[in-house]
């Protein structure tokens, strides 16, 4: 048995169910999720896996996770603890850490008789052999909304640019901003050139947390551009919906829209994605951007 941990944002949770997913397929094992780490976090952060794309997920149980890895490391807070690196000695061989952010070639190896996931295993190598299975689970399973349904027919009037601009929680919490830090003003306006460049007639769309700043900072009264503001709160995950059904992306440092550009399944997009993905350039950032994707 595979048990996989669940959390953050949706983008975080989707890179986790891929990763476990493709495990389970290519090892013959069942998988269930652990989602009791969401307890801790506030509602943006809740699990949304099954809201949004309707995915029924196996949940695990503590007798599971005492199978798998141990009664004493079962607990939540534990599991946790366990997963820092200080603590790797006491895992055991189940408990499964992510080290880093750079793909580990040796997880289905790890994982062939079953272990407990901890991490979030942001790298389409884990999963991409498995590209059509993922893309039919992250189907959005909720109708449009009219507002919505009428964005999607500009959009879909194209050609159409998608892009987003991730300010909120990166830049009110110091150590999520010392992390990944912020794209700036300069990245989005050249990335716009080199797509208008070659797409002149395609009109832009901006999805954002932070919509004044955008429209004062990257649009500007740029022609054929539209901020779209309407997908607040619970909302939010129809940005990530809209942006993939633009033609071509720019993303921020982001896997909120690194799905976006994702799902987006027109053979000839172009998708443009910063260089750097942390704040600091010594983390290894390697295997997250595609290597079709352009990095600027």
């Amino acid at each position: 048995m595979i048990l996989a941990n669940l959390i953050g944002g949706l983008g975080n949770q989707m890179f986790q169910y891929a990763c476990a997913t493709a495990l389970a397929r290519e090892t013959g094992q069942e998988l269930r999720f652990c989602v009791d780490g969401f307890s801790a976090y506030a509602a943006d952060r809740a699990l949304a896996l099954e809201s949004v794309f309707g995915i029924a997920l196996p949940r695990a149980t503590q007798a599971d996770l005492a199978g798998v890895i141990g009664g004493w490391r079962s607990g939540t807070t534990m599991r946790r603890l366990l997963a820092r690196p200080a603590a790797a000695p006491l895992r055991g061989c189940k408990f499964v850490a992510e080290k880093g952010f750079s793909h580990r070639p040796d997880l289905r190896a790890r994982l062939g008789d079953g272990g407990y996931l901890h991490g979030y295993w942001q790298s389409e190598r884990y999963f991409n052999a498995h590209a059509a299975a993922i893309r039919d689970a992250f189907r959005f399973s909720v109708p449009l909304e009219p507002e919505n349904q009428a964005l999607a027919a500009r959009i879909a009037a194209g050609p159409a640019i998608g892009l987003h601009v991730r300010r909120g929680d990166y830049l009110n919490n110091a150590k999520v901003l010392a992390l990944h830090g912020l794209c700036n003003p300069g990245y989005y306006r050249e990335a716009i050139a080199r797509l208008q460049a070659q797409h002149p007639e395609a009109k832009l769309f901006a999805f954002s947390d932070d919509p004044d700043w955008v429209e004062q900072q990257i649009l500007n009264n740029l022609p054929d551009s539209e901020c779209v503001r309407h997908n607040g709160g619970q909302q939010s995950y129809r940005d990530m919906q809209m942006m993939a059904l633009c033609d071509h992306q720019i993303i921020a440092n982001s896997s909120f829209s690194w799905w976006a550009a994702w799902l987006n399944p027109k053979p000839h997009k172009r998708i443009i994605a910063p260089r750097q993905w942390f704040a600091d350039p010594s983390l290894d950032a390697s295997n997250i951007v595609p290597q079709e994707w352009e990095r600027l």
